[in-house]
Order: structure tokens, then C-alpha cells, then sequence
């Protein structure tokens, strides 16, 4: 059942169709708003993306999520259900010292999109059904109020539409370009600090003698290892296809320290790392690749699940908001959608008579 009227639904704008964008969208969706998501990917997943190289796919930015809330766990049993999703059961270790990989064992269940982290989004793009719609591809480069409603602009100036509520899912610095026209929400969202993360795929012909496939990596930076902190077999989660791929993610530090490093040499001085932390010889790669995170690991300053300007009808979410991870970042899009809807039917009922589509 859907708390607005469908012929006074608005139309609500969400920039960025990773995992806090698309719960944003159900969210308002299944309430009877119209939504378009725009996304300047190629296609769903965001931060949760899989890299296809050859017949092997990489998850080469979130690797697995857990579930605290019991929000999160309704969805992510439906998620379950629909076959998007699945427990990982890779043996889960730790290094703190090179070469020596200690278990490390925890009562969560750690959950994989199948076949690939991108399932997940792509599985919430889908069931929009009508009253959404998804455009990948584009750049929201600016969001300007024009009376009452905002108005989109992409490359070259495009004009990418007008909207009566806009929601705004991306990582808090490139939010704060998009939100300029809201000081308020713009300064907040400036002032939460990202780090980026360098990934790094790597296939082989064998599988290597390494038992764990997951590996947090948290040797001390004083010794001069520290450009890792986690690597995973990537081959090891469920209907993953046959083969070894590895991802290897750089320490926040090392990655901030190398980041306009050339692609090539970051992944030769990851693979280096990897095979020092885990304690076994080199071995050349079949493929090697890297992918530069530039806004990956938040800094949270709010406790506060999203950012909302009631006055102006717009939100900004994303893990950055809630404390990280692909739970915080759900949380934080159905959130921004709660926001958004709350404010809107306060207004329907303040002026229910209005001859626009929705009072604003």
C-alpha cells in the first residue's frame, strides 16, 4: 500500500545508483513517488561493482557485507530468496606479521551478491518497475533550485530535467559539488573526509598455496608494510566461475600516498606486497589490473543516517553518512527516502487542496 495518491505523485531525482541511491528509489517508489535514478556508470553497482576480465569476474570494491540491523536482514533474506545473494564461506584470516596467517573467526554471516557483487543493485534497478526508471551513463555535473524545483544539469550543460524533490547518493565530495545550491548541506557533506583505496585483480594459471580467502591484512606501518590491508580470493565465493582471481586493496594510507601513481606500477607494487604478507613465493600473474577508488573509506561525522533540508526537499546519503559499510549505506538511502516522504505528506496535509500535483 502506497501512502501517496499516484495522480499527485512527485517526481524525485536520485544521483547515484550505487547501493544507497537504488534503496532510496525502492523506497520511494514503493510509496507511490515517481523516480528516475542517473548514474554516470555503465551500469549498476556503484562502490558494490564487479570487473569482468576474460571468463573471471573480480569484485574490486565492496567485498562482502553482514547484517546488524534488522532492516538490513529482511532485505538481505530477500535478497537471499531472489537468488542475488548468498553466504560466503571462505576461510576468513589475518596478518599481522609477514607470512603468518592467523584465523580469524567471527559469528556474522558474511553475504556475496552472486554471480557478482553488482547482483544486489541490480536486482533493486529492476524492481522499480513503472513509476522508476534508471539512466546510466550520465554525469550530474550541478542541481539548481528554480522556483521550487530543481533542475538537473549535466556535461556540456545538458539539461537533464526538472524535479519536484532531489536525493543526492554519492560520496561526500562529489555530493558536495552537486549540493552547491544548498549551503547548508553542501558545507556538511564537504567536511566529511574520504580516502581512496587502490584495487588491484590479479589471475593465475594455478591456485596458490595460500589456505585462507579472505585475509585482513594489519601489519604496522612503522615496519613499512603497510600498503595492504585486505586481499580475498575472489574465485572462493558462491557461482563464481572456475579459476584463480585474487583482489588485493591498498592500506588508505599507501593508496592517498600513490594515488596518481601510474595504474601499472601500483598493481606490480601490490602483487609484491601480497606475496610478502602471505608468505609465499612470486609467481606471475595471467592478467593484472588496477581500478583507483578515489572516495572509498569515510571518515563518519554524522551520526545522523543521511543529510535532509526540509525547506528545499533534499537529502544526500551514503555510507559516509552512516558509519560505513553496505549496511550503512542502505540504511542510510531507505532513511533519506523517510525523510523525503514524511515531509511530503506533512505538506499534502497542510494543503490538500492544491491544484498542483503535490503541495509544495
Amino acid at each position: 500500500m502506497t501512502l501517496i495518491d499516484p495522480a499527485r505523485a512527485p517526481s524525485i531525482a536520485v544521483v547515484g545508483g550505487g547501493i544507497a541511491g537504488m534503496s532510496a528509489a525502492c523506497a520511494l517508489v514503493d510509496q507511490g513517488a515517481r523516480v528516475l535514478v542517473f548514474d554516470k556508470g555503465r551500469g549498476p553497482g556503484g562502490r558494490t561493482s564487479t570487473r569482468r576480465r576474460d571468463d573471471l569476474r573480480f569484485d574490486h570494491g565492496a567485498q562482502y557485507f553482514t547484517a546488524r540491523d534488522e532492516r538490513f536482514e529482511r532485505a538481505v533474506a530477500r535478497w537471499v530468496d531472489a537468488g542475488v545473494a548468498s553466504p560466503w564461506r571462505g576461510r576468513i584470516g589475518q596478518v599481522t606479521n609477514p607470512g603468518v596467517i592467523e584465523e580469524k573467526p567471527s559469528a556474522r554471516v558474511r553475504y556475496v551478491g552472486v554471480p557478482g557483487m553488482n547482483a544486489v543493485v541490480r536486482h533493486l534497478a529492476s524492481s522499480l518497475g513503472s513509476r522508476g526508471e534508471v539512466r546510466f551513463g550520465v554525469r550530474v555535473t550541478a542541481a539548481v533550485l528554480v522556483e521550487g524545483r530543481w533542475l538537473l544539469k549535466g556535461d556540456r550543460n545538458a539539461d537533464l530535467g526538472t524535479f519536484d524533490a532531489l536525493i543526492v547518493a554519492l560520496p561526500a565530495p562529489q555530493a558536495a559539488v552537486v549540493l552547491n545550491d544548498a549551503p547548508g548541506l553542501f558545507e556538511q557533506a564537504l567536511a566529511i573526509p574520504m580516502l581512496p583505496c587502490w584495487s588491484v585483480m590479479a589471475s593465475f594459471d594455478r591456485r596458490l598455496p595460500v589456505e585462507s580467502d579472505g585475509i585482513f591484512v594489519n601489519m604496522e606501518s612503522g615496519t613499512g608494510d603497510a600498503q595492504l590491508s585486505w586481499v580475498a580470493r575472489d574465485s572462493s565465493k558462491p557461482q563464481r566461475p572456475p579459476g584463480e582471481a585474487w583482489v588485493l586493496h591498498g592500506s588508505p594510507g599507501w593508496s592517498e600516498a600513490n594515488i596518481e601513481r601510474d595504474p601499472r606500477e601500483v598493481a606490480e607494487a601490490l602483487l609484491v606486497a601480497f606475496f610478502r604478507a602471505v608468505g609465499i613465493s612470486a609467481e606471475t600473474p595471467s592478467t593484472l589490473d588496477a581500478h583507483r577508488w578515489r572516495f572509498a573509506n569515510a571518515e563518519p561525522r554524522t551520526s545522523e543516517g543521511c543529510l535532509f533540508d526540509r525547506q528545499r526537499l533534499l537529502a544526500a546519503c551514503g555510507d559516509w553518512a552512516n558509519g560505513g559499510r553496505v549496511e550503512g549505506a542502505y540504511l542510510s538511502g531507505v532513511q533519506a527516502a523517510e525523510c523525503m516522504i514524511s515531509e511530503m505528506l506533512r505538506r499534502a496535509q497542510e494543503q490538500p487542496t492544491s491544484s498542483r500535483p503535490w503541495p509544495r
